[in-house]
């Protein structure tokens, strides 16, 4: 039985619409959506322009945030330039950044849907709600549920293009497995949406590209079903998404071969803990990859970009280390830039010194919890139990 909170709660999602229709009613001119560029983020993206373009919304802007600690900088001075009249953040940490959202509510009324952990975040440190709404099923609800379902209750449509995007967000954030929502839906249809999911995802693993929306802009091309499409191949922005998840593909396929070499001179790894380098950011799918060949292990990949290191963390199923918690100790020993993510996923960026001191606690607390996993091990004549 899974212990996923499938829905977001229906008065929060109440609220949300409300806030956002109260906005609308004032001018529908100069809206934003600004969403993170995987999957999840996009596919929310798509339902919330949606929601505002039935409620009659004639000017909608969008930009989307790859991995945050960058972007966020890269995304700021245009906001703050721009005023919209309301600011619809999805799947992104935003409320990390406490100044600019006091300085973009003075001319904005600003919405935050996020489901990642918040860690010491308490919400006494941002704008008054009457121009600043913030939900996360974390803090909220006790669960984490991912944008693409909250943005498709508060869009409100269930046709079969709308439960094909929710399908494809939930795939991309490996909730779709066990939903309720897709009963009816046969597996070769499955199949064939997660052929797309996988190139919606990909678009955004391209570093310097977050002011092309390829993914959203194919979404929004599609005028019925993708299982009515019979050949989705003739559509450019489909074209576009291949090509780049073919190029993803082969570079992850070849790091992953230097990974797994250099993996088997330690028969007995205590971590995986392994450095990149690439035009692409494939941390995350890379270390989503080893934590099924590491159940016990958690897995971190890094690569440098901008000046700063940047690391995803995944633990195997068989781990039982809260990766939030983790980067918790982490921060005690080294000051990141940012840090956090999901007890399961988890992310963190710092300067060189910084990231070198966060690698070896890292190291630290796993041979320490292999040692302890050992020593109960033989204490009870080979058996973990």
């Amino acid at each position: 039985m899974s212990d996923k909170v499938w829905l977001v709660n229906e008065e929060l999602v109440k609220e949300a619409r409300s806030f956002i229709q109260e906005a609308v009613s004032i001018s529908n001119e100069k809206l934003a959506i600004i969403y993170h560029g995987d999957g999840d983020g996009c596919c929310s993206a798509y339902f919330a322009s949606r929601f505002l373009k039935r409620l009659g919304a004639e000017q909608i802007s969008y930009r989307w945030v790859s991995t945050a600690d960058f972007d966020f900088k890269c995304l700021e001075n245009p906001m703050l330039k721009d005023k919209p009249n309301l600011a619809i953040f999805l799947d992104l940490p935003i409320y990390t950044r406490a100044d600019f959202l006091r300085t973009l509510r003075r001319k904005s009324k600003i919405f935050i849907y996020d489901h990642h952990q918040p860690g010491k975040f308490a919400g006494s440190n941002l704008p008054d709600r009457a121009k600043f709404l913030y939900i996360n099923p974390v803090i909220h609800q006790d669960g984490s549920t991912p944008a693409t379902t909250f943005a498709w209750q508060l869009n409100g449509e269930n046709d079969l293009l709308c439960k094909e995007v929710l399908f494809m967000g939930l795939y991309t954030e490996s909730w779709a497995t066990g939903a309720p929502f897709f009963q009816d839906m046969s597996q070769e249809h499955k199949n064939k949406l997660k052929e797309v999911a996988r190139a919606i995802h990909s678009s955004f693993l391209m570093q310097n590209m977050n002011k092309v929306h390829y993914a959203l802009n194919f979404l929004f091309s599609l005028d019925r079903p993708i299982i009515e499409i019979e050949d989705l191949g003739q559509n450019r922005g489909y074209q576009i998404l291949k090509n780049i998840y073919k190029l993803v593909q082969n570079e992850k396929e070849w790091l992953l071969y230097l990974i797994m070499q250099d993996m088997k001179k330690m028969p007995q790894p205590r971590y995986v803990l392994k450095r990149i380098d690439s035009r692409f950011r494939l941390c995350g799918i890379i270390a989503s990859e080893l934590r099924w060949r590491y159940p016990e292990l958690v897995v971190g990949i890094w690569q440098k970009w901008r000046n700063l290191y940047y690391c995803e963390l995944r633990k195997g199923k068989d781990c039982p280390i809260n990766l939030v918690e983790l980067i918790e100790e982490i921060k005690k020993e080294a000051r990141l830039k940012t840090g956090g993510g999901h007890p399961e996923a988890a992310a963190f960026t710092a300067n060189e010194y910084h990231f070198k001191k966060a690698v070896e606690k890292i190291k630290e607390i796993m041979k320490d919890y292999m040692r302890k996993r050992r020593e109960l091990k033989e204490k009870n004549g080979g058996s973990e139990q």
